[in-house]
C-alpha cells in the first residue's frame, strides 16, 4: 500500500512489521525505561506520516521532532503518541503546539521569557523540557546559567518543567572520555534540576548509540532515532540488538543496450567498456540522493548478482554493467539498497561509496523515490 502519489518506478520499501518489530526489541531491551522515537527528517528519509499505524500501536512510546510542522504532519495523519518538540519553536506558534498536546524545549534563556509571554493564554501550564549544554556546545543552557534558568521557570506559573536533558557528542564508542565527562556535567546539573523541581521526571541523554553503548545514561527516558530502522550509528561496534533494516530501495530496467568495446558511457567517457557490454539504464540520479560522489564505486542488484555502475552517475539515471547476464527486459527489477537472492547491499555498504554517513543517505532519498508501505 503506498502512501504518496507518485508515477516513479523508483521506490523506497518500508517493511512496517520490521519496523514494529524494532520498537519492540527495542523496549524489551529497555526493560521499562520510556523510548522517544526519533522521527525527524522525514522519519530519516523513510516517510513521517507513513510510519503512524506502528506508531499507533504504541501509544505510550514518544515522538521527538525539531519542528512544529513536523509534529503537526504526525498529528494530522492521527498520531496519538506524546509529541516532544526538540528545538526551540515562534512563541506565537505556541497556541497551535500547545493545541495538539506538544512539550516544548528551551535551549536558551530567551526562550523561557517568550514561552511564559506567550502561556499566559493557554488554558493548563505549558509543558517544557530544559536542555542543558554538556559539551555538544550547540544548543542548551550552559551549566553557569542553570540556575538563573530555573529562578525563571519557578516564577511563570504557566510553565511546567516536565524534562531535562542533553545530547551526547560520540555515543559510538564506548568509554569515550567526552561522554564520560558529558555524564558527569549532566548530573551535577541534574542533581540542581531535582533539588528545585523534583517532580521532574522525563530525564533523558541517551541517544541510539548511548543507549546501547552506555547503560548508565538511560536515566527515565532515552531518544532513539536510527536504530529504529534497524541500522546502527556510525563506527559503532558493539553489541547487536535482534533489528533488521527497514528500507529498501528498488527500481526497474528503463533501457538497456550492447556497446563496443572502447564505447564510452555517460557525461564525458569518464568510463570505456573493456568489451561488447550490455548495460542498462536505472531512472535513479543524484536529484533522488544516488550522489554522484559514488560514481565509479557503486553497485546495484540485477537477476541476484552484483553489478558495477559505470560513468559518471547523472541527475536522473545510472547505468550499471549486466554483461554476462543474459538479455534484460524492460522492467526488470533493479535493487539498490536491499536484498535480492543471495546477495545484500547495505545503506552502510552504500554510504561508504559516497564518503558520508548512513544518515545522510537515507535522509537525503528524494521526493521523486516513492515510499510504498508493506
Amino acid at each position: 500500500m503506498s502512501f504518496h502519489a507518485s508515477h516513479s518506478t523508483t521506490i523506497a520499501q518500508i517493511d512496517l512489521q520490521r519496523f514494529a518489530h524494532n520498537i519492540r526489541v527495542i523496549l524489551d531491551y529497555l526493560n521499562g525505561v520510556h523510548l522517544i522515537a526519533i522521527v525527524k527528517a522525514n522519519g530519516y528519509g523513510h516517510g513521517i506520516t507513513g510510519m503512524i499505524p506502528v506508531f499507533s500501536q504504541f501509544p505510550r512510546v514518544w515522538l521527538g521532532v525539531p519542528t512544529l510542522d513536523e509534529a503537526l504532519e504526525l498529528r494530522s495523519g492521527g498520531a496519538p503518541n506524546p509529541i516532544l518538540l526538540l528545538s526551540y519553536i515562534n512563541p506565537a506558534r505556541l497556541p497551535l503546539a500547545v493545541a495538539n498536546s506538544c512539550r516544548l524545549t528551551v535551549h536558551h534563556l530567551d526562550h523561557i521569557k517568550w514561552y511564559a509571554r506567550a502561556a499566559q493564554a493557554a488554558t493548563d501550564p505549558v509543558k517544557l523540557h530544559l536542555k542543558a549544554d554538556t559539551g555538544m556546545a550547540r544548543l542548551g543552557i550552559a551549566p553557569e546559567d542553570l540556575d538563573q534558568a530555573l529562578d525563571m521557570i519557578e516564577s511563570e506559573k504557566m510553565l511546567h518543567l516536565e524534562g531535562f536533558f542533553s545530547h551526547l557528542v560520540e555515543s559510538s564508542i564506548k568509554n569515550d572520555v567526552h561522554n564520560i565527562k558529558q555524564t558527569e556535567r549532566f548530573d551535577t546539573m541534574l542533581s540542581k534540576v531535582r533539588q528545585r523541581f523534583p517532580g521532574v521526571s522525563c530525564v533523558h541523554l541517551a541517544n541510539s548509540g548511548g543507549t546501547l553503548n552506555f547503560p548508565k545514561t538511560h536515566y527515565d527516558m532515552v531518544r532513539v532515532g536510527i536504530l529504529c530502522y534497524g541500522i546502527y550509528p556510525p563506527d559503532y561496534s558493539g553489541d547487536k540488538l535482534d533489528i533488521a533494516p527497514v528500507l529498501a530501495l528498488k527500481s526497474q530496467v528503463h533501457d538497456y543496450r550492447t556497446v563496443r568495446a572502447g564505447s564510452g558511457v555517460s557525461y564525458s567517457h569518464k568510463w570505456l567498456a573493456p568489451c561488447d557490454t550490455t548495460l542498462i539504464a536505472i531512472p535513479i540520479g543524484y536529484a533522488d540522493g544516488y550522489q554522484r560522489s559514488m560514481s565509479g564505486k557503486c553497485q546495484v542488484l540485477f537477476r541476484g548478482k552484483r553489478c558495477p555502475v559505470v560513468g559518471t552517475i547523472t541527475m536522473d539515471y545510472i547505468v550499471a554493467d549486466v554483461n554476462g547476464l543474459g538479455t534484460p527486459e524492460l522492467g526488470e527489477e533493479v535493487v539498490l539498497i536491499g536484498e535480492m537472492g543471495d546477495e545484500e547491499i547495505t545503506v552502510e555498504e552504500v554510504a561508504e561509496w559516497a564518503d558520508t554517513i548512513v544518515y545522510e543517505i537515507t535522509c537525503g532519498l528524494g521526493r521523486r523515490i516513492r515510499r510504498v508501505y508493506i
